[in-house]
């Protein structure tokens, strides 16, 4: 009798090579993927943040711009005896777009408004007294709506 008992077997047929396990590998490949989201998280905040900065400092900029168009329309308004309703009119409707609750309502405001400004009989000062005035108010709302404070 054969003392070996594994005799007959063919080995040729297993593999005994071990497994190529790093049981280290995956958490620190883990733990630098979790960095390289924060970090772009974090960085992806900020683009969002200049961003809003720069549109907010934009709208600023337009508003001081046309700051002056105000004296203008009242002294319009104070000159223009005849259509001195319809320009008052237009200018509630300018202010009307602030109470828009979305872009598209802001859209539809300031187009409404532009085409009873643009047929206004009036010099063409005013009228674009009026559009810069309308157009600097309706930008404000976009932003506003796109980027509540």
């Amino acid at each position: 009798m054969d003392d070996n008992p594994l005799k007959g077997i063919n080995f040729s047929k297993f593999n005994f090579s071990l497994p190529n396990v790093n049981p280290i590998g995956p958490t620190i490949q883990q733990m630098n993927e979790s960095m390289r989201s924060a970090e772009r998280a974090i960085r992806e905040k900020q683009e969002r943040e200049e961003q809003y900065k720069e549109n907010v400092l934009n709208t600023l900029m337009n508003i001081e711009r046309n700051t002056g168009d105000i004296s203008a329309l009242i002294s319009l308004v104070q000159k223009s005896n005849d259509t001195r309703e319809e320009v008052l009119n237009i200018l509630k409707e300018i202010w009307d777009i602030s109470s828009a609750q979305t872009v598209e309502e802001a859209d539809s405001k300031y187009r409404s408004v532009m085409d009873k400004a643009n047929k206004l009989n009036q010099d063409v000062e005013m009228t674009l007294n009026l559009i810069n005035y309308g157009k600097t108010i309706w930008l404000a709302v976009k932003e506003y709506i796109k980027n509540p404070f």
